[in-house]
């Protein structure tokens, strides 16, 4: 299942590299069902306990942030009287920056005894899209320029 994630990140991303529509759907629709399967995985985890929740969140928080940091990097441009998201050099050194971050906080985590059950790959994607997003759907009112409609 993290393979197929992973590989419809990179779809997402050559996409939005290339100049993608943005709507307000797909802003909030992928991000919603990642974090839904990542949610729904974290429930069905056998063994967790309390600890691990601990641990969680401040890696889902991290993720936010993240993406949050992502969002601000994108640039927006106005296509056929709608708004285009494209991901930049800039963009790519916020991912990169942040997977690094996120692998050290796996790590940390793991050795304070967070099990690998309790970090769910849909979870902490979705998150990151959802921090994305959130930026994204406020930058945009600001350029004048409407949303594309879904």
């Amino acid at each position: 299942m993290a393979a197929l994630v992973l590989a419809g990140v990179v779809v997402v991303s050559v996409r939005r590299v290339r100049g993608e529509v943005l709507d307000l759907r797909g802003l909030v629709a992928v991000p919603a069902v990642l974090t839904a399967l990542g949610l729904a995985s974290l429930v069905r985890a056998e063994g967790l306990t309390a600890a691990d929740y601990a641990l969680a969140v401040p890696g889902l928080l991290l993720g936010l942030g993240s993406g949050a940091l992502r969002g601000a990097t994108v640039r927006l441009s106005v296509r056929n009287g709608v708004l285009h998201q494209h991901y930049t050099v800039r963009t790519f050194a916020v991912l990169l920056l942040s997977a690094a971050t996120m692998a050290g906080y796996g790590v940390l985590a793991t050795r304070l005894g967070l099990h690998h059950e309790a970090r769910p790959t849909e979870l902490g994607l979705g998150v990151s899209f959802l921090g994305e997003s959130a930026v994204l759907v406020l930058r945009g009112p600001a350029t004048g320029t409407p949303f594309a409609r879904s």
